[in-house]
């Protein structure tokens, strides 16, 4: 179940990569410090902001139009 935020190639790149994809993009954006500090990963967003969910919507598109 697609949630507003997801776009088309977006949900197609999460049911690729994560199944199922239902409010995926914005559970990637929730916890994402979560998951970055769980992999030891230091990340600092460009101009201390989060990325917005379209953003992260559009960046899912690319993937799976390149998957």
């Amino acid at each position: 179940m697609r949630s507003p935020d997801d776009g088309p190639g977006a949900s197609e790149a999460i049911r690729k990569s994560f199944r199922p994809a239902a409010d995926s993009i914005r559970c990637i954006t929730d916890t994402q410090e979560q998951h970055f500090a769980r992999l030891g990963l230091s990340f600092t967003p460009a101009g201390g902001q989060r990325l917005p969910l379209i953003d992260r919507r559009n960046l899912l598109c690319e993937i799976d139009k390149h998957a």
